[in-house]
């Protein structure tokens, strides 16, 4: 009786195998799919082994002597003793089993003796539990995600070890729990997102850059749109794009549609001259002519123009229909302006989001939007890296479609604006804690931006049972109002009691 081990990457290979070793009367002993690590150190592999064992006078019959395969076989207690050696480890037994001469069904009590052995033995630990195995689920599952975006190869690497390392007991794919933690793997590799908020009444000057038809003149209407008519700051819009015949014709009409100051600007100069014209609080949205990498002298000029204009918060405009390869290109040409933030359009022309990822982790920028459709205010969305995580998921936000969503990225922040631009002071809370803060209190930096809420005034925390923060809220007022929310609700139990 000849007993062997084989190892292929499935159960077909395996068969074939030992169909070429043993020939077609080969006794398969076990089959179990087991995972093992693979030598590059990264995911472990599938891979099926399988024991098959054949008669001495069959495998004689099946190849001759002087085959490689059927080489001088020890005696049947060496070979036993290799098998289960190579199942349970050196520290087996000293006595093996003794696999009985010329009989098939003595050779099958001792093959099921082994498998027996290897099932209580060392390579039983090493199959793995089930908090390993569901690991090596959740980041198998992961890769193919990015690989399926199109994700580089050295992103998608670093993604997986990130997660691979971050995995602490039992996880399952699909879960809030399984979400939550690659969100953390976004975070943790350098993504971040920032709009368009200084919390400031001051004069703010933001310019687009990019491509042509990337989709820089609808996104300045969005924004137009958003700051003018929801957040009631006051607005101009400028156009640079003083070249090409009819260029800002459009702009000018959505300013005009919109309500708000329209200017042209042919050098620093006259950028210069428009920004200083305006009123202190007042927005100032530059549109800017189409830049290319193969024409390095009209970014060159564009670069003049806005340092003149002291203008220094740039935005660069991707379509997500761009290809990989001159996305990275344009972000590189870009840097010499520099960039300071990311705007990804068109959103609703691809399923494939691996370019994002790319450019934001090549360039380290943070994204400020994303812009999809064709509804303008709708269509814009605050680009948080939750969003970013559901395109690559595949998975579709869901919305009431009685009731609206209240509490979304793009609500939060026009609420907060709003109070901002109205020169009011506003508080943020943790909606899973009952204290409020002031914006600039270290305690908020440790709030998500999922449980953020914001509130436009003291009184409104403190009607929702909010009380003031000990550190950043200490005015006389604010203690007073917490002591006499305090008694209320104390003699509101008391009435209750009664």
């Amino acid at each position: 009786m000849q007993i062997k081990r084989f190892e292929a990457r499935n159960m077909t290979e395996a068969l074939r195998v030992i169909k070429k070793e043993f020939g077609p009367d080969a006794v398969i002993l076990s089959a179990k799919n087991l995972t093992r690590q693979a030598a590059d150190g990264q995911i472990p592999e599938p891979y099926v082994e399988v024991l098959a064992a054949i008669d001495e006078t069959e495998a004689k019959a099946t190849k001759p002597v002087a085959s490689k395969a059927v080489s001088p076989r020890p005696q049947p207690q060496v070979a036993a003793a290799r098998v289960i050696s190579a199942y349970v480890g050196d520290d087996a037994d000293d006595d093996p089993p003794v696999v009985p001469k010329k009989s098939l069904f003595g050779s099958l009590q001792a093959g099921i003796q082994v498998f027996s052995r290897f099932k209580t033995g060392k390579k039983a630990e090493a199959s793995g539990s089930k908090e390993a195995s569901s690991a090596a689920e959740v980041v198998d599952a992961f890769r193919r995600k990015l690989v399926s975006h199109g994700v580089e190869e050295r992103w998608t690497l670093e993604l997986e070890d990130i997660l691979r390392r971050s995995i602490k007991g039992d996880l399952q794919w699909g879960t809030e729990a399984c979400n939550d933690k690659l969100l953390q793997v976004l975070k943790d590799i350098g993504l971040s997102y920032r709009p368009f908020a200084e919390e400031t009444r001051k004069r703010r000057t933001y310019a687009l850059v990019g491509s042509s038809g990337c989709g820089k003149t609808t996104t300045a209407v969005r924004l137009a749109t958003l700051y003018h008519h929801v957040l009631g700051e006051k607005l101009v819009m400028v156009s640079l794009d003083t070249k090409r015949v009819g260029a800002s014709a459009s702009l000018q009409a959505y300013a005009r549609i919109l309500g708000v100051s329209f200017e042209m600007a042919v050098d620093g100069k006259d950028l210069l001259h428009v920004i200083e014209s305006v009123e202190p609080e007042t927005i100032v949205l530059i549109d800017t002519p189409p830049l290319s990498p193969v024409d390095p002298q009209q970014t060159r000029e564009l670069q003049q123009t806005l340092a003149y204009g002291g203008v220094d918060r740039l935005a660069l405009v991707l379509p997500m229909g761009m290809k990989n390869e001159d996305m990275k290109e344009m972000v590189k040409h870009c840097q010499q302006l520099p960039v300071k933030r990311l705007i990804f359009t068109k959103l609703d022309e691809t399923r494939y989001y691996g370019c994002m990822l790319n450019v934001m982790l090549a360039s380290k920028l943070p994204v400020s939007f994303l812009t999809s459709g064709r509804d303008i205010l709708d269509g814009l969305k605050v680009a948080e890296l939750k969003t970013v995580l559901h395109l690559l998921l595949d998975i579709e936000e869901e919305h009431d479609t009685d009731t609206p969503p209240t509490m979304g990225a793009l609500d939060q922040e026009i609420d907060r604006l709003m109070a901002v631009s109205r020169g009011r002071s506003y508080y943020v809370a943790d909606q899973k804690e009952d204290v409020f803060h002031r914006p600039t209190c270290n305690c908020v930096q440790g709030i998500s931006t999922e449980n953020r809420i914001v509130f436009n005034s003291a009184a409104e925390a403190e009607m929702k049972h909010y009380r003031p923060c000990l550190l950043c809220c200490t005015d006389p007022s604010f203690q007073q109002a917490a002591a006499y929310i305090g008694k209320q609700k104390i003699s509101t139990r008391l009435m209750r009691s009664r």
